[in-house]
């Protein structure tokens, strides 16, 4: 009994043996030799003779894949589907591999910095399986730090196309296109993004920048607020809030943020300036004075600082020290 088993596995052998062409033996005796091409040339013209042969589709599929020629190897591999849908797991397998070897490769690269290695890596992951998400950030990343902005926003939108609720993907779009100038496309993400539960001041008072770019001054207020109330001591925020209420004459509001920014950064000249501008506008020329002393303490260069100092010096009657500001300014701003 055991012995016709053997017989009978023998004569089967032999028969589908029998069955593949030539070109198709030939190829698989290339591919035991690790020679690619050659596999290829026999296997174009196994499919030639028989369009039905999915065991040279399959074989074509892996030996594309070898060569990193992804865009082929997915065409054989729908071949293979087509004619021989039960071996869909082993194209699976073969996919995974070749998707696995270039995404470790790309992650690798981009460890290392080498964003342009990272790029080509990450293609060909994408071509091989155009569907998973993390492979199209990193690749949006890589792009983004190669200053390819257009197709960095494209990578990430193919993100946001497979899935739409990634807060930390619409926030990071949303960065860029606000630092494009392309404001009304980064309130579509950003708003989207706080929708979702973003509550990073970060996020909630870049969204309130773009609406102050905009001209959308009391939704811009209320998100400038809503971002103080998570950092109380964000001296950009107070600074922007500062501005805003400046531009809205609420200069009561105005005073109060650009007061707490020299508060807490006492080095920064612009915040004086611009507090002074505001007690200009009330007539507190004495405070104004005090403001822009400090202005010109930190940035002695700083002929407008100067001007109005001078300006100020005028109001209170102080008119040597007003000629000896304007002297300066004029000297400053000439030059």
């Amino acid at each position: 009994m055991r012995r016709f088993a053997m017989v009978a596995c023998f004569l089967m052998a032999v028969i589908a043996s029998a069955c593949q062409s030539a070109a198709l033996r030939s190829a698989k005796i290339y591919v035991q030799e690790g020679d690619t091409d050659k596999a290829l040339e026999e296997l174009k013209r196994a499919v030639a003779e028989n369009p039905q042969d999915g065991e040279a589709y399959m074989l074509m599929g892996s030996a594309y894949g070898i060569k990193g020629a992804f865009a082929e190897m997915n065409e054989a591999f729908e071949k293979v589907m087509e004619l021989a849908p039960k071996r869909d797991l082993e194209v699976e397998q073969w996919r995974r591999r070749f998707w696995v070897e270039n995404y470790n490769r790309g992650a690798e690269a981009a460890q290392n910095k080498d964003f342009a290695a990272a790029i080509g890596a990450f293609e060909k992951a994408v071509i091989i399986d155009p569907d998973k998400t993390d492979v199209f950030k990193h690749l949006g990343y890589a792009y983004y730090r190669t200053e390819r902005i257009d197709e960095c926003l494209k990578a990430y939108g193919r993100v946001l196309e497979l899935d739409p609720d990634d807060g930390a993907t619409l926030t990071r779009v949303g960065f860029i296109l606000f630092n494009a100038q392309r404001y009304s496309e980064a309130v579509e993400h950003l708003e989207k993004a706080v929708e979702l539960g973003g509550e990073d001041a970060d996020l909630i008072s870049t969204l309130a920048d773009a609406y102050a770019r905009m001209g959308r001054d009391d939704e811009a207020l209320k998100m400038y607020g809503r971002a103080l109330e998570m950092a109380p001591e964000n001296v950009d925020i107070r600074l922007n809030l500062g501005r805003l209420s400046w531009r809205g004459e609420d200069f009561e509001g105005a005073v109060r943020h650009f007061g707490r920014a020299v508060e807490l950064v006492p080095g920064r000249a612009g915040a004086y300036h611009d507090l002074a501008m505001v007690y200009i506008k009330l007539e507190r020329f004495e405070e104004a004075v005090g403001a822009l002393r400090r202005a010109v303490e930190l940035r002695p260069d700083n002929g407008d600082s100067w001007y109005w100092l001078g300006h100020v010096y005028a109001n209170l009657d102080r008119v040597e020290e007003s000629e000896e500001a304007f002297g300066r300014a004029e000297v400053l701003q000439g030059e």
